[in-house]
C-alpha cells in the first residue's frame, strides 16, 4: 500500500471527458482555484475542500469535451 502525497490536488472529468483541475494558491493568502479545461469556467475558493467540491460539481454537469488542439 502506498501513501498518497499530501500536496497533490485532484482533477475531475466532465460528462464529455474534459478535465476540471484544482490548482493551489498562486501566492500566500491566495485561494484554491478550479478550472474547466473544456469550457473555461473557473472559480476561486479559500479552502481546498470547497474548491474540490466545486470542481466535482461542475464536472458532474458540464458536457464539454476535450479541445481538439489540446489548448
Amino acid at each position: 500500500m502506498t501513501t498518497p502525497a499530501t500536496n497533490t490536488l485532484p482533477s475531475f472529468l466532465t460528462l464529455g471527458g474534459a478535465h476540471v483541475v484544482v490548482q493551489p494558491p498562486r501566492y500566500e493568502g491566495g485561494g484554491f482555484r478550479w478550472e474547466c479545461l473544456g469550457c473555461d469556467e473557473s472559480l476561486t475558493h479559500t479552502y481546498k475542500k470547497h474548491a474540490c467540491d466545486g470542481a466535482n460539481a461542475h464536472a458532474g454537469r458540464c458536457r464539454s469535451m476535450p479541445r481538439p488542439d489540446g489548448a
